[in-house]
């Protein structure tokens, strides 16, 4: 298999991964934070902001190239999820998190189309791209409606 393939895998896996990293640890987090756990639990809706970057960000790779926008994008979450582990206050926590969700917004998504840019760079294989790129979407929308 192609290393950049690999290596995008791997990256779309752990921007994935961090937007369902601190669900398990809310309670942990209301308690050292002395907070309530529904407060604690905003954490996870600060990751709304992944949804509302992807708008600025996909035009963004397209007139500044995808590689460019997710190694960007990559380096602020990398930035924003060290930050959140060695803050003090539950609101610069908030704070990070928002910003790791919007850089999540464009590393995700910006990685999926380079991978479909990777794996089908025939134009006889246009078609059989699409339907790997609808297959990507249909999973992650399947997972995020899924109940617990």
């Amino acid at each position: 298999m192609n290393r950049t393939l690999n290596v995008l895998s791997f990256l779309i896996f752990s921007s994935a991964l961090n937007v369902r990293a601190i669900d398990p640890v809310v309670p942990r987090i209301a308690e050292d934070f002395a907070v309530l756990p529904t407060t604690a639990a905003l954490l996870a809706a600060a990751f709304a902001a992944y949804g509302l970057a992807q708008p600025f960000l996909g035009p963004m790779a397209d007139a500044f190239g995808k590689s460019r926008t997710m190694v960007a994008c990559l380096l602020v979450l990398a930035i924003s999820s060290f930050l959140s582990s060695v803050v003090t206050s539950f609101w610069l926590l908030f704070v990070l998190r928002i910003v790791a969700g919007a850089a999540c917004g464009g590393s995700f998504p910006v990685g999926e189309g380079g991978s479909v840019d990777v794996a089908f760079t025939a134009a006889s294989r246009r078609v059989e791209a699409a339907g790997f790129k609808g297959d990507l979407l249909l999973q992650r929308r399947r997972v995020a409606v899924k109940p617990a």
